[in-house]
């Protein structure tokens, strides 16, 4: 990767003149360094998606699989009647062991176009949150907010799923669910009211309870 970065900028500086060099009042090396920097800075950041993870973490993909093998990928548009219940959520490339080191994900589900695309006054409106998933599959998990099937009554909306890993040894209880909804005591159930899901801050929950993250995040829209 490295030589092909040095490659492209080789290739990019052999068309500067010495007119260029001599205008800009540095030397040949000097103007090197600072041209090798305004490149760099347009290389994306691969590190920052994964939460600054590496190894094995950078592998992992989310699999999303509503009924009638229904996929979810690269904000397609699904049928409202096919994700009515929840998806199948498989975490593609999770070590599947379970032990201490195993890692250990939180997934969200929301809808930052709610209620509508031109005034989204409840984003982001959450759908579904599932912690301490392990062996790969969201099923395994503890389920803090019940799965909400997209039923948007104006526009087409986005809804977004992200994974995030927890840290180590570190576990989600179902106290945390009191720290979604918007009443002072919390849900009353999982199955909460829909004032309980509206203004949900994926920052403000990921950073409450030390995920690190986003690793992976997939997408699907549902026309009204």
């Amino acid at each position: 990767m490295r030589a092909c970065i040095m490659a492209v900028l080789c290739l990019h500086l052999s068309k500067t003149t010495a007119a260029h060099v001599s205008r800009s009042g540095l030397g040949h090396w000097q103007f090197f360094g600072s041209q090798l920097q305004a490149f760099l800075g347009n290389v994306p950041a691969v590190a920052e998606a994964s939460g600054g993870r590496s190894g094995t973490e950078d592998a992992v993909q989310l699999s999303i699989t509503y009924k009638h093998d229904t996929h979810v990928g690269n904000g397609n548009i699904i049928a409202k009647s096919k994700v009515r219940k929840e998806p199948q959520v498989q975490i593609v490339g999770a070590p599947s062991g379970g032990g201490a080191e195993s890692p250990i994900y939180t997934l969200l589900m929301v809808d930052p176009d709610a209620p509508s695309p031109d005034h989204p006054k409840w984003a982001d409106f959450l759908h579904w949150a599932v912690t301490n998933i392990t062996r790969g599959d969201a099923s395994s998990g503890n389920v803090l907010m019940k799965y909400m099937g997209p039923a948007p009554l104006e526009g087409t909306h986005r809804y977004i799923f992200s994974l995030w890993w927890q840290m180590p040894g570190h576990t989600i209880g179902s106290r945390a669910r009191y720290l979604i909804g918007n009443r002072k005591d919390g849900p009353s159930t999982q199955v909460a009211a829909i004032e309980d899901r509206k203004h949900f801050n994926v920052a403000k929950f990921a950073k409450d309870h030390n995920l690190q993250g986003p690793i992976q995040k997939e997408f699907f829209r549902v026309k009204a």
